[in-house]
């Protein structure tokens, strides 16, 4: 946009005797000052999003000891580099354009190249100021409301803090422009003419420098913070969900459809046929076995879309660090297990309903609506007994995991399983650990290069040109 306007001056530049090459270099200089600003206020409001969201996805929803934050230097060197670079990119097709310039543009009269000092350029600071305090208002309201209410209601809530930021930079970017200028002012008389130039265009162009800068600002933003969450997200399922495959093998019945979203939403798998789940018995001589399958519990799960529960064998759980007990113990937990229909419960509803351990609720199965005791408070889902889930919820195994007792032979059991799998149609895993690890990495691995694409486009948006329009009042040489 600045280029397009700026036909005139670049032409008499030209006439004035400057080099196609000294216009190149003044066009890419002024593009760095404004991407270094955009590219820098991004990375800062994108760290700051991203501690909320460590707040909510590892504090509030898993209930585990908040980590300190770390900022890596490279990747903060990757992500300013990334918008530096792109926008360099973008912009240097646009200076040659400009180098090549006819100087016969000087003689076109067109509109007044400054900007004037409008309200946003004058008072956009303490507008900045204002939204600031108004952050630190809303903020601590939100924290508040969201420890007191313990509720996934309010997770919407902690949106609200970070997009009031994001107004923050923008109201800021007035100050932060003639901020940079006002520096430049003091550098430049001691720097060649091409820099003295890009530092005086950029003081008569803080508007079009303020939108771009903005552009940058607001697109790295939202990369920085999203590349974040996706970061926790595969931190859970590696350091959290992993501990639940810690198994030596893994069988998997078939799946309706062959898809695991049809399988969730049935009210259960097929059972297994009898002289599979016979196989399996004998197995359990020489091994371990552990079943999980797939309940659910309108209203006692983490949220509206959230009501799935496992019903698993306990043992697969009991010292996994994603199911740390928020209230009760193991042990109090297993012996209320015992005694006869129980479950555990997360967080989120125990305080919604109020719920502690030892307290009975309602449940509906589908033998009827039974009373369940509270066993204990803690972990992502709720959890039953796999022989609760087959007789109340007819909930079959989803996932078979299969432990090698050390005095077993390890390589025998493992052929046995092969054995099985082909025998039954099951799907077999012999390093389920590393397999899930695979699967995990390169799914999130996927989405963070898509927000590496995203930062390159945030340049190209920034640096985009339109078609050069001239002023109404140009006139012809």
């Amino acid at each position: 946009i600045t280029l397009s306007e700026r036909q005139r001056e670049i032409a008499q530049l030209r006439i004035l005797g400057m080099t196609r090459g000294q216009i190149l270099r003044l066009v890419l200089r002024e593009a760095l000052l404004v991407a270094l600003l955009g590219s820098a206020a991004g990375l800062l409001l994108g760290t700051l999003l991203g501690r909320g969201m460590i707040l909510v996805f590892v504090g509030f929803v898993q209930g585990l000891p908040i980590p300190e934050p770390r900022w890596p230097l490279d990747g903060a060197l990757l992500a300013v580099g990334a918008g530096v670079l792109s926008t360099l990119a973008v912009t240097l097709n646009l200076a040659r354009r400009a180098g090549r310039v006819s100087p016969l543009e000087a003689l076109r009269s067109g509109a007044d190249q400054g900007t004037g000092r409008n309200w946003y350029v004058r008072w956009g600071w303490v507008v900045a100021v204002g939204v600031l305090a108004l952050y630190f208002v809303v903020n601590a309201l939100v924290e508040q409301d969201m420890r007191q209410t313990s509720s996934l209601d309010m997770l919407g809530a902690w949106f609200f803090p970070p997009f009031i930021l994001a107004g923050v930079a923008l109201f800021a970017l007035s100050a932060a422009v003639q901020g940079m200028r006002w520096l430049l002012d003091k550098i430049t008389p001691h720097l060649r003419v091409v820099p003295r130039l890009a530092a005086a265009n950029l003081g008569r162009q803080q508007a079009r420098a303020m939108l771009t800068a903005a552009t940058l600002a607001i697109g790295l933003m939202l990369v920085t913070a999203m590349a974040g969450m996706t970061l926790v997200m595969q931190s859970f399922f590696r350091d959290n969900l992993l501990v639940l495959f810690e198994a030596d093998f893994l069988l998997v019945p078939p799946m309706p459809s062959d898809s695991y979203a049809s399988a969730v939403s049935l009210p259960s798998l097929p059972p297994l046929p009898p002289e599979a789940q016979s196989a399996l018995d004998a197995i359990a001589a020489d091994a371990d076995v552990g079943y999980l399958a797939n309940i659910q519990l309108p209203g006692y799960g983490s949220g509206p879309a959230l009501d799935n529960g496992w019903a698993l064998t306990l043992d697969l759980v009991r010292d996994s660090p994603a199911f740390r007990p928020r209230e009760g113990s193991w042990e109090e937990a297993e012996r209320i297990f015992a005694q006869g229909l129980a479950l555990s419960l997360p967080e989120i509803p125990s305080r919604r309903w109020n719920l502690h351990p030892g307290d009975v609720v309602e449940i509906d199965t589908f033998e009827g609506r039974f009373p369940f005791r509270v066993a204990m408070i803690g972990g992502p889902l709720p959890l039953v007994t796999s022989e609760v889930g087959r007789e109340y919820f007819h909930s079959h195994p989803l996932l078979i995991l299969v432990n090698a007792r050390q005095e077993a032979d390890r390589a025998g059991l493992e052929d046995r399983l092969r054995e099985l799998a082909r025998t039954y149609n099951l799907s077999f895993t012999p390093d389920m650990r590393t397999d899930f690890a695979g699967v995990v990495n390169q799914l999130f691995d996927v989405v963070l290069a898509l927000f590496a694409t995203l930062t390159s486009i945030t340049g190209l948006v920034a640096g985009h040109q339109p078609p050069y329009l001239p002023s109404r009042h140009a006139q012809s040489p």
